[in-house]
């Protein structure tokens, strides 16, 4: 993968386990971001959660592409 990408997971998730995604995030080099309670769609459950991890993501994403 070669964009920025960011995972959002719950360590409690039951469906896909949260070492699944610490694997993914190592191999395609994502930003890991836990996201408790938030259960199997954290963008639904949890949706200002989300926006709270994604928008210093974005900000993190168009710095590093200000400074290229």
């Amino acid at each position: 993968v070669a964009a920025p990408t960011l995972i959002l997971h719950d360590p409690g998730e039951r469906v896909v386990p949260f070492a699944a995604a610490e694997n993914l995030a190592r191999i395609v080099g994502a930003r890991l971001v836990e996201a408790p309670k938030s259960g199997h769609l954290p963008y639904v459950s949890r949706p200002a959660e989300c926006l709270a991890a994604i928008d210093p993501f974005l900000a993190d994403v168009a710095a590093a592409e200000s400074r290229r």
